[in-house]
This record gives C-alpha cells, structure tokens and sequence, in this order.
C-alpha cells in the first residue's frame, strides 16, 4: 500500500527575498513615509486567499460537471523589513522584500523619497551569535503611541550619535521587521485601551506583578468612589475634598493621568503593523559591546510619549529572511 504524503496534495510556497540597499543623495524629508507603511499592510493575505488550486479532476455528479482539486499550493506569509547598519565611519540602510513585491515597495519607495538611490544587492551586513542583542518593546498597550511628528528626524539623529562612542571595528545595527496584519479589530482592541485610560485603570502591557496590582485596585476604587458620586449627585458624577484628591493624584502618577496625546488619537483610524524591533551591537571589547548597544536602544526614549519601547535581552539568533524573529515582541504600530 503506498504511504500517502502531505506534499502529494498540498504544496508549500515560501517567499523569496531580495535586499534593497538605499543611498541618500541628499537630505531627505521624512514626511510621507506613511505611504510605504501602508503599502507593506497591503501585502496581508488571510489563510484563505494563501491557497491555490494547482491541480482539478472533473467528477460528473447529478448531471453536472464539477471541479474537484487534487493538489494546492499555500503560500506563506511575507513580511518586509529595514534595516539601520552603522560603523564608525560608514551607514547603511536596508530594505527586505519580498521579490514577488519588489516594484510595488521600490515604487513607494521613490515616491516617499524622492532623492535616494535604491538598488539591490546580493547580501547585508550581519552579526555574529556572540553578538548583543536586544528586542525593544512597547511598555504599555498597543492603543497607546508613541511620538509620531513626521517633520522631525530625532530618532534617526539620537540613533547616528551612538557613532561619538564607538571605535573602529565596533558595528552596530537597528532591524524592524514589519509582519502584516488584518484590521478588522483594531478598533475594537483600540477603544478598550482609551476606556481604560478614562477610568484611571492601568495599561501596562504586563499585567503581573505587584505594581499591576496597585494600579489596578487604586483605578478600581476611583472607578467605583465616580460611580457613586455620580448617583448621589444626581448624574454630575463629582467626588468632593480629600478623596478626590488624594485618589486622582495617586492615579496620575501611577498612570500617567487621564489625557492621550493627538499621536495616540490618530492612531484609532490608522493602519496598523505588528512589528519588531532588535538592536544590535558587535565589538571586540565585550564591554564597548554591550554599551553601544544599550546606548542605541536609549536613542528611542526620544520618542517617548503615551508610550516608550523599552529594551529586553534577545539571545536567540535569527535570519533576515526569517518571518519572526524568535524571542522579539510583537508591537503593533500605526502607520505614522
């Protein structure tokens, strides 16, 4: 009897990548580069639209004719990535995409930034396993944003002063890898947040712990003290004297207070990207290595706002080419 295998019936398809490498001819603005973002979110497919039909039989049944598949192909998901790679005296910058979409990002590419060259090459810089490594994520949840004002560049210019403190052979690199997603419940997920921060109630994105705990019972006792004033007087929904006090200062300074930032407001109608981010440092002085890459990672505190990327330690190696990377967060950004 011959042993049946998945791969008679049902094909893989894995996405091949090509590297864009980009030179800047001269400054460049940074204010349109929402329309690249949008343009990796398009290349979300779900599971369904992933297969293919690559071979049918005919089968006659109740008079008709039917198409009955044989064999399918599923496609597997593709991701883009960039890439900031930075020497002493020389960087780089990266795009990973898929070959099947190369005219369509390289395009958006050219329209986003006008003055750049753009060619592909056969490989990038990478690292060694040895390498430090660190995943940079969100703190609190997803809704809430960072500073996002396209008219300035202080990310790029704080990640570039890292160059200050390294010495010749150091290399260091920033690699955010963009996976597609669906939208259908962002806004859902979007507006619990904004609710939460309404009521006092925390939003770290980790919820264990002592910390969580005492927000979570001072954002409680605020919600309930409101509910009741909000009865007692008549709909009004004001708490008078020390209570109010104390228990909305106490929220403010655990939470943050109760205001989101314009960032944070136009991220409910964005298009959103669940994304990673990895720093990465390499050096022959283990000490300048680990140093140069915590520096790298403080270059985002300038961009801090309703919410920050905090650093955590990535000791799984990865691929350029690889969907995830392994041990990273996920964050889910928006098109700003």
């Amino acid at each position: 009897m011959k042993r049946i295998k998945f791969s008679d019936y049902i094909n893989v398809v894995k996405p091949s990548y090509v590297y864009l490498r980009l030179t800047p001819n001269n400054s460049i603005r940074n204010q349109s580069t929402h329309k690249i973002a949008k343009s990796i979110a398009s290349l979300y497919r779900n599971i369904t639209q992933n297969i293919r039909k690559e071979e049918a039989k005919v089968i006659k049944a109740l008079g008709r004719e039917f198409m009955f598949g044989t064999k399918y192909s599923v496609e597997m998901s593709a991701k883009v990535a960039y890439y900031v790679y930075i020497e002493k005296k020389k960087v780089e910058f990266y795009f990973v995409i898929p070959r099947n979409y190369l005219t369509l990002i390289k395009e958006k590419i050219s329209d986003s930034w006008s003055n750049i060259t753009a060619k592909v090459v056969a490989d990038m810089p990478s690292f060694s396993e040895s390498a430090t490594k660190y995943s940079l994520a969100y703190s609190k949840e997803d809704a809430l944003s960072l500073a996002t004002d396209r008219r300035n560049d202080d990310l790029l210019r704080s990640k570039l002063n890292v160059v200050d403190v390294m010495e010749e052979g150091d290399k260091v690199g920033v690699f955010y890898n963009f996976m597609p997603t669906s939208q259908f419940s962002w806004r859902s997920t979007y507006e619990a947040t904004i609710r939460k921060v309404k009521r006092g109630l925390p939003t770290d994105r980790n919820k264990v712990g002592v910390s969580y705990a005492l927000k979570t019972a001072v954002g409680v006792i605020s919600a309930l003290l409101d509910d009741l004033a909000d009865a007692l007087n008549g709909g009004e929904g004001k708490r008078k004297g020390n209570d109010y006090n104390v228990l909305d200062g106490l929220l403010e300074r655990l939470n943050g207070g109760k205001q989101i930032s314009e960032s944070t407001c136009k991220k409910a109608t964005a298009t959103v990207l669940n994304s990673q981010i990895v720093v990465m440092s390499e050096s022959k002085d283990r000490l300048r290595q680990r140093n140069n890459a915590r520096s790298l990672t403080q270059a985002f505190e300038t961009i801090t706002e309703d919410n920050r990327l905090a650093p955590k330690p990535l000791r799984k190696p990865f691929k350029f080419t690889d969907y995830s990377i392994a041990g990273a967060e996920v964050n889910k950004i928006g098109d700003e």
